[in-house]
């Protein structure tokens, strides 16, 4: 049966990045990849799942950009203090 990656896994002594399609015995089963019989447009489901991934990604970089951004901040912010507070 023909499935498709939707994370990196392994199988048949292979690496399978997400995206990749490829034959596995019918009826097996695994949390990262899904049959495409049925989708006859595997370029569509490829699509599909990399939006997904780019949008997954785009939220966490966002977050630890914030954080990020936010700790320099701070520091930035204790420096002055440290600065004014030699300057007295």
């Amino acid at each position: 049966m023909k499935v498709i990656a939707t994370k990196m896994g392994f199988y048949g002594g292979a690496r399978r990045r997400e995206g990749s399609v490829f034959d596995v015995k019918d009826g097996e089963k695994a949390e990262w990849f899904r049959p495409v019989e049925g989708r006859p447009d595997v370029e569509k489901a490829r699509a599909e799942i990399k939006a997904k991934a780019e949008a997954s990604a785009k939220a966490q970089g966002e977050g630890g950009a914030k954080a990020k951004a936010e700790a320099v901040d701070k520091a930035k912010a204790e420096k002055a203090k440290a600065d004014a507070d030699d300057l007295v």
